[in-house]
């Protein structure tokens, strides 16, 4: 039976490396700055890569305990894109970084050295690359001086991913975000964010930042962060438990499925819903259930859709999926049998 449970649903492991090379940390965990130090004249001159210029959707400013941070400029709205922006510079690999920057302008090595950097006991260039740079494909990485501003939330407003067409690292909103409040991305992700405790999210960030997380999730206390605790380490066992369920059990996969996204709602987390819905959407194509099928991808096209834009390659895909869920990679491999009296949760 090892074998059936482990190619029963590849549309899972399809949809896994489609969205980690959509967003990959670089280096020991990657992609971004929680101390920043930079001059308004270096952040200014980089809104020029931002959407809307006339009214930039966010300003720097301090941030308690974390130096700076950006803040709504505007009221903006879960959808919204923040910034596009092209890479200061790329790397095939970490071995290169200190050659490089030295043949950087001295206006972009002072944009470079104006980000944080968390080893200081490393070469100057190689410790802030280490901090700041995004994974690309193919190993490379980059770095991306307005997207390594955001600081980190375990409960993120914004995610940032590679537009491999554009060239550009895109940031969007994943909730309506207030006029004045903080917009948090996050360095560590999936299972790693959305599927661990407290105590292993903070380890797993000092280790790779030098900074204990004070987000609204961590600042937690007593019985609040034990019911937080509980909901991430549930996601995670459902996580690890879909490919190991019988592809026939429908009502198993799709009921996981669904608590998985009631879970990711209970503690305000907003990205990762596509993974849950896929898989369900394709349970439901397995057994030649169309119409529900076609309901549960449309979920997962939305969240996609609205956290990485319209024509990013995950969303792609899953437009087509939700449209014609003959698509998946085992559909109609059982004959017509309907799941629909279990519903596909919509996500307010």
């Amino acid at each position: 039976m090892t074998g059936v449970q482990t190619c029963a649903l590849p549309i899972l492991a399809e949809l896994r490396y489609l969205l980690s090379t959509s967003w990959t940390p670089s280096s020991s965990l990657g992609g971004g700055s929680q101390a920043i130090s930079s001059p308004a004249s270096t952040f200014d001159s980089l809104l020029g890569d931002s959407p809307r210029n006339s009214t930039p959707p966010f300003f720097l400013n301090p941030s308690p305990g974390k130096h700076s941070g950006l803040f709504a400029n505007r009221p903006l709205r879960r959808r919204e894109l923040l910034s596009s922006e092209p890479p200061l510079f790329t790397v095939p690999d970490l071995s290169a970084v200190v050659s490089k920057s030295s043949t950087l302008t001295p206006s972009h090595l002072a944009t470079f050295y104006s980000l944080a950097n968390a080893f200081t006991d490393r070469h100057r260039a190689l410790g802030t690359f280490e901090t700041n740079a995004f994974g690309l494909e193919n190993s490379a990485s980059a770095i991306f001086p307005l997207a390594a501003r955001f600081n980190h939330s375990c409960a993120p407003s914004a995610k940032a991913s590679w537009h491999a067409p554009s060239g550009c690292l895109r940031v969007f909103a994943l909730r309506d975000i207030a006029v004045g409040e903080e917009i948090f991305t996050y360095y560590i992700g999936r299972k790693q964010l959305y599927g661990a405790t407290r105590e292993s999210r903070r380890g797993a960030l000092e280790f790779g930042w030098n900074f204990v997380c004070a987000c609204e999730v961590c600042q937690k206390e007593g019985e609040e962060v034990r019911a937080s605790d509980r909901r991430r380490l549930r996601l995670a066992a459902i996580r690890e438990s879909l490919p190991r369920l019988e592809p026939v059990d429908a009502e198993a996969h799709l009921r996981a499925s669904g608590r998985a996204l009631r879970l990711l709602e209970e503690e305000g987390y907003w990205t990762d819903s596509e993974e849950f819905a896929s898989h369900a959407a394709s349970v439901c194509a397995y057994h030649s259930d169309w119409s529900s099928a076609s309901r549960w991808g449309r979920v997962a096209w939305e969240a996609s859709r609205d956290e990485y834009g319209e024509d990013h390659l995950v969303s792609v895909r899953m437009k087509e999926l939700a449209e014609d869920p003959r698509r998946f990679t085992l559909a109609g491999k059982r004959s017509e049998e309907h799941t629909s009296e279990l519903q596909s949760p919509v996500r307010s």
